[in-house]
C-alpha cells in the first residue's frame, strides 16, 4: 500500500473513532439524563451497555488508526 494512503486511511480511522466516541450516546439511541450522585440507574437498562460497546470499538478504531499512521512513516 502506498504510504499517503496509509497515512490518510490512518487520519481517517482516528478521526471517524473520536467522532463516534463523541457522539456514542446518539448512535445508540440513549437520551442522556442527570442522575443523582450515587444512581448507577435502572436495573436492567441495557442502553449504558451499548454506549460501552460503541466507546470501545470507537477507541479501537483510533488505536489501530494511530498504529498505521506510525508504522507508515517509518
Amino acid at each position: 500500500m502506498n504510504s499517503l494512503l496509509s497515512v490518510v486511511l490512518g487520519f481517517a480511522m482516528i478521526v471517524g473513532g473520536l467522532l463516534v466516541y463523541r457522539y456514542a450516546d446518539g448512535i445508540a439511541g440513549v437520551r442522556t439524563r442527570a442522575l443523582p450522585a450515587g444512581v448507577a440507574g435502572a436495573p436492567g437498562d441495557g442502553q449504558e451497555l451499548k454506549v460501552a460497546l460503541n466507546r470501545a470499538f470507537a477507541l479501537g478504531a483510533v488505536v489501530l488508526g494511530a498504529a498505521t499512521v506510525l508504522v507508515s512513516l517509518t
